[in-house]
């Protein structure tokens, strides 16, 4: 490693530091320095940058501390983005709660916008779901909740069945593809509150085409088939998407249907 590159590893350090110790704001210089850096400058960095003595926790409870303040939210967050830094994600607090179930419960109940990627790199950094994880989410489910809750429902169902960063984040990214295939199957109306299955479904074979085949498999599978297809008897418009879709299948998206098989299961 050059003397440059520990300078700039350093100042680094200097510039973190104070971040941790004010993190109103959500910037500071040299904050995108270790998605940059190799195996041996993370090593160098992590050995003298032990992040839970500056703010003055234990290490395994670091994340639990941070993530009781709000305060501390762009601090918390920041560490989520950048996996690289040393800091604890599987431990327990001393009520036994997860780091997931403190994520989830800010998602859930204090929904921001993009909240969705900090659980998503939770993952990334190496999280495992955990079976206090899977009791916390089903206990969330309400069968009365609207949409937007349903929706977040959901997301946190897709994090515990998934249990992958990458895979949930893909997931994320085409949450309107995997609404589509969980109405389906559940007949709740879960986009643009469309009146009917017959509506999400043609919805479905007309905007995500790169997973047509896995929306007519879930139909085909879904205890609500007879109630699509009866609903389609006057106008076809189901039926006729369906055969052009057959006709002219594009390329499918193999990755989202090993997800959506695992999500659906």
């Amino acid at each position: 490693m050059t003397e440059n590159r520990k300078q700039k590893i350093n100042d680094f350090i200097n510039e973190f530091t104070k971040f941790s110790i004010d993190c109103s704001a959500n910037t500071f210089p040299g904050l995108t320095l270790p998605s940059t850096l190799n195996q041996e400058e993370i090593i160098y960095l992590n050995k003298i940058l032990e992040i839970h003595k500056i703010c003055g926790y234990p290490k395994k409870d670091l994340i639990h501390e941070l993530l009781q303040n709000p305060k501390n939210d762009n601090l918390t967050f920041y560490l989520l983005r950048n996996p690289q830094l040393d800091y604890e994600v599987n431990s327990y607090d001393r009520l036994n709660s997860t780091v997931f179930i403190k994520l989830a419960m800010k998602f859930f109940f204090n929904h921001e916008i993009f909240f969705q990627s900090h659980i998503c790199n939770l993952f990334i950094k190496g999280y495992n779901i955990k079976q206090e994880d899977i009791k916390y989410i089903n206990g969330l489910y309400n069968s009365s909740a609207n949409l937007q809750e349903f929706e977040k429902w959901a997301f946190l169902r897709f994090a515990v069945k998934l249990n992958d960063g990458q895979k949930l984040y893909k997931a994320y990214l085409n949450m309107n593809k995997m609404l589509t295939l969980l109405s389906i199957k559940t007949n709740k109306h879960l986009i643009f509150n469309f009146p009917d299955l017959l509506k999400v479904a043609i919805n479905g074979l007309s905007n995500y085409q790169d997973c047509g085949e896995l929306i007519l498999e879930t139909i085909d599978k879904s205890k609500y088939k007879d109630l699509i297809y009866n609903l389609d008897v006057k106008n076809k418009t189901f039926q006729k998407k369906k055969d052009a879709f057959l006709k002219n299948k594009p390329h499918q998206d193999s990755d989202l249907k090993e997800i959506a098989e695992l999500i659906l299961t």
